[in-house]
């Protein structure tokens, strides 16, 4: 008889997402209602770990101690990621800052960008379309127009929506660990699979 262990897949969701959110006593004091912006905030938090950034940037986050997460808009997720602010995350903390417009993103690793400002999407990606900036958002079709990471809600659970292309093209490599638990990831530039 063989016994069937859970996958990586399982493992990741029902043990490492509760455990992570679980070690964030900030994000902890948060009452049920608030359950999906905390766990968008902790995944948020967590990407560095599966992300890596080509070595200048690497090496300009390490000279500061800090990787800078910036917040483009405002909605209950910039809530919890504001109480980031400080913590500690390997060898880094985490710096929070609230660009006004989409020139001011230069110094960002990751952006999280809100669906208030959807508007304003494009001119955003395009500020950021040759830096190596990890861009997030949970605003519809948020990879289909150029985005990194999207956040979308599947029944009561948060699922990742990944572009590959448009951070290989910036030279951020995404772990194959974090595709694996997504929902859907685009392999091929849009522009290539119409070939």
């Amino acid at each position: 008889m063989r016994i069937k262990m859970p996958g990586i897949r399982h493992c990741i969701i029902h043990i490492v997402i509760p455990v992570i959110l679980l070690s964030f006593p900030v994000l902890s004091q948060a009452d049920g209602s608030d359950r999906v912006p905390k766990i968008k905030a902790a995944y948020v938090h967590q990407f560095s770990h599966f992300v890596s950034w080509p070595d200048e940037a690497a090496e300009t986050a390490r000279d500061r101690k800090h990787l800078i997460l910036c917040i483009f808009g405002d909605d209950r997720v910039t809530h919890y990621l504001e109480r980031l602010a400080g913590h500690g995350h390997g060898a880094f903390s985490i710096e929070i800052s609230h660009p006004a417009s989409p020139s001011q993103l230069r110094h960002c690793e990751l952006l999280y960008i809100t669906p208030s400002q959807e508007g304003e999407l494009q001119k955003v990606l395009v500020a950021v379309a040759d830096l190596p900036v990890l861009t997030i958002s949970d605003m519809p079709g948020f990879i289909d127009r150029g985005g990194m990471i999207g956040f979308v809600v599947r029944g009561d659970r948060v699922r990742l929506e990944i572009n590959l292309p448009a951070a290989q093209r910036v030279r951020l490599h995404i772990s194959a660990k974090l595709i694996e638990v997504s929902l859907r990831v685009i392999t091929v530039h849009a522009r290539e699979a119409a070939r």
